[in-house]
């Protein structure tokens, strides 16, 4: 099978900055830009319940200037080029279900926001919050493989399982708060909200009740996510966590004809 498509995005922004600490300013900006995105999936039934595919895709985000900015400084667009490849299969009657992924993804450009709190109580622009959008040079590069497991080992009950790693490494970045026109600053920058492990696991059950058709659902599951960044630009990781859900239910009662 082959599948075949494309997104085309259109921007275009004209504004202007007109005051910064409480000053009239004029810092104007300019956007306009266009960009077609393809994609295209190729998948194979190898055999009955077994089913493999390969995928390629682009991605855009476009460019802007940070209304936070002192100086409006334009920032220009972020660009993905995607690769994944899997495989989902069905077994043993249709009672288990497998299905696995490992993709690759290349960023140029990737928009990265510094911060800036002016902590000197002497400074006219004290306390006052300021931020900068940059561009990161070179690729960021992202990783990454997932597992899915769905079993049926008895009726009435279903099993399920998943797994996921990702690695993210994006290139230092020029720090604009940081550096001086000779003195360029490059600092580390991270992809936030992303674990490099995240896994996961449930059971659901169901417990027939009378003859009209109700049912008891009980439903216990566990999710673990490793640490990760919370910031672009701060080495500073939030704690793993393991949160663990249950619920019971009566369902499909039946109240009238």
């Amino acid at each position: 099978h082959v599948t075949a498509g494309g997104r085309y995005t259109k921007d275009k922004r004209n504004g202007a900055l007109t005051k910064v600490q409480n000053r009239v300013a004029n810092f104007p900006f300019v956007f306009d830009k266009g960009r077609f995105d393809p994609m295209v999936t190729l998948a194979f039934d190898a055999a009955d319940g077994v089913n493999l595919y390969a995928k390629y895709s682009t991605g855009y985000r476009a460019g802007g200037a940070n209304s936070r900015s002192q100086t409006f400084n334009p920032f220009n667009p972020e660009v993905v080029k995607a690769w994944e490849a899997g495989a989902k299969l069905e077994m043993f009657d249709r009672r288990v279900r497998l299905n696995l992924a490992a993709y690759m993804m290349d960023r140029t450009g990737t928009q990265i926001d510094f911060d800036n709190v002016d902590t000197n109580p002497t400074s006219p622009t004290f306390n006052l919050h300021t931020e900068e959008t940059a561009n990161a040079p070179g690729k960021s590069r992202i990783r990454g493989a997932e597992a899915e497991l769905t079993v049926r080992p008895i009726e009435n009950m279903t099993v399920g399982a998943s797994y996921a790693y990702t690695y993210t490494k994006v290139p230092d970045t020029l720090n604009p708060f940081l550096s001086t026109p000779t003195t360029p600053v490059y600092t580390k920058v991270f992809v936030v909200y992303t674990p490099r492990n995240a896994a996961s696991g449930y059971v659901d059950y169901e417990i027939p009740v009378g003859n009209a058709g109700a049912k008891v659902k009980l439903h216990v599951d566990g999710n673990y996510s490793s640490s990760a960044y919370s910031f672009q630009n701060e080495d500073v990781k939030n704690e793993a966590n393991f949160i663990v859900n249950g619920r019971i239910a009566l369902a499909d009662l039946s109240v009238s004809d």
